[in-house]
């Protein structure tokens, strides 16, 4: 945790100013504006209701694609993010792909297609290749084939981007930090 007051570290947030204004429009109603925004979703659920299995339903969407608890700070305002959401004027809603994730997929690879892109699937990389100055210069198989490109995307997670680059390309502190990420979930899902 950086030195600095809690003002500074705040203004250092990208979503500051929003957030100021917001606060400053809740007036008198700020410390409960703080609560929502920090509080575990266990007390804002503790408050509002007594029935343990209707919290424990609700607080699933306090915990979904945020690899934290009901009892972590902040989690109360995941839950509110998920409940406010809508999806064709349908408030807490959830959408669902027509054909599933993988037709997202093919949706964007279809337009990247007709942009001129290059798709090269079922190649297991085995190294990002860089050129003399440390640019992508395209990337090396399993097998031995090279692809050369200016770009490369990929859907690695950033320690399995790291086993793909030499050692220094990339500085040791960035390195120690993507390297100390737990990847672990205590969530699963099933549609």
């Amino acid at each position: 945790i950086s030195a600095g007051s809690l003002l500074d570290k705040l203004r250092a947030l990208p979503s500051f100013k929003p957030l100021l204004q917001t606060g400053l429009s809740v007036g008198g109603e700020l410390s409960q504006f703080l609560q929502l925004l920090t509080a575990p979703t266990t007390r804002i659920l503790k408050h509002w209701f007594q029935s343990e299995p209707l919290m424990a339903t609700l607080a699933t969407d306090s915990v979904i694609g945020a690899m934290i608890t009901p009892d972590t700070p902040g989690s109360g305002y995941v839950l509110l993010h998920h409940v406010m959401a809508q999806v064709g004027g349908v408030r807490g809603a959830w959408g669902y792909p027509e054909g599933g994730m993988g037709a997202v997929s093919e949706a964007i690879a279809s337009s990247a297609r007709a942009s001129g892109a290059h798709i090269h699937t079922n190649q297991r990389v085995s190294s990002i290749l860089l050129d003399s100055v440390g640019r992508v210069a395209g990337v090396e198989t399993e097998d031995g084939s090279r692809v050369y490109s200016s770009t490369v995307l990929c859907n690695a997670t950033p320690a399995q981007l790291l086993s793909l680059l030499p050692e220094d390309a990339l500085p040791q502190d960035y390195r120690r930090d993507v390297a100390a990420v737990d990847y672990t979930s205590p969530v699963g899902k099933i549609n």
